[in-house]
């Protein structure tokens, strides 16, 4: 099994509901075998949109990612 960490973001809508359908459907793909708490960052670069919500994903997979 590979191992490896996915990044989540998102800032329209309903983000923390966005991030945790994400990690569901993840779930269907791969093995998930930790996910951080939720977190807040401002944007970078184009400064005009909404704060964004983060969380990274530790995950597995036969097949190498």
């Amino acid at each position: 099994m590979n191992s490896f960490l996915l990044g989540l973001g998102a800032n329209v809508g309903d983000p923390v509901a966005q991030l945790a359908e994400a990690v569901q459907r993840l779930g269907g793909v791969v093995e998930i075998t930790g996910v951080s708490g939720v977190y807040r960052t401002e944007p970078i670069g184009f400064l005009e949109q909404p704060d964004f919500y983060n969380l990274v994903v530790l995950a597995r997979s036969e097949p190498s990612p």
